[in-house]
């Protein structure tokens, strides 16, 4: 017969993880959109648009943009242009949110003759919770962030529509226990899918 205590051996790990399961805490996670968030839906059956490439922290940038290039391109086909890829044109080599300007809106319009531009950016207000935290938690400890996809009319300089997710997370001052929170990167991500969520479900297409 084979000794209790190395019958068992092999499971002792799942066993323990289960026990960290069990005394764990999770926390969850509350989205909310931003009061001023566009309540209508995005007409994409006409105009030729231009995306800029997602800017959020390194780490999950290139995933987003990823994800934003699929959706879109499905919505508009060889109608949707990327900022990246121009070539010829007398603008700066990135945009960011601040660059954004009436005056750089217009330069746009008239270097690339496009209708529409697509602009999408997502940060990190607070990020103190790893997404596991073991023992003692001194203090109150948060994780926050948020994500912005906005478009905005080239023609008029003027913006069209406008989105933002916020994702917040806490735990508490006087927990002992092991906790389990989404990471910051973690809701930026999840709100972009909320916001890409939302425009699926109240666009007009072709």
């Amino acid at each position: 017969m084979i000794p209790f205590n190395l019958k068992f051996k092999p499971y002792l790990p799942i066993l323990g993880l289960t026990l960290v399961l069990l005394m764990s805490s999770c926390y969850g996670v509350r989205y909310r959109y931003d009061a001023d968030s566009t309540r209508y839906g995005l007409d994409f059956t006409q105009g030729s648009w231009l995306m800029n490439r997602v800017t959020a922290p390194s780490a999950i940038e290139a995933a987003l943009n990823k994800l934003a290039v699929e959706k879109f391109s499905n919505y508009l086909g060889d109608r949707l242009s990327y900022y990246w890829q121009l070539n010829g044109v007398f603008l700066p080599a990135t945009i960011s949110k601040t660059d954004l300007s009436p005056e750089l809106l217009l330069k746009i319009r008239n270097e690339t003759q496009k209708e529409f531009f697509i602009n999408c950016f997502g940060n990190v207000m607070r990020d103190n919770i790893g997404g596991l935290q073991l023992g003692d938690i001194d203090g109150y400890q948060a994780n926050e962030s948020w994500i912005v996809l906005e478009v905005y009319d080239l023609r008029t300089q003027q913006r069209i529509y406008y989105q933002k997710v916020i994702g917040d997370v806490t735990v508490e001052d006087d927990n002992r226990d092991v906790a389990f929170a989404k990471t910051a990167n973690g809701m930026i991500k999840k709100g972009f899918k909320k916001i890409l969520k939302k425009i699926e479900k109240t666009k007009v297409t072709p």
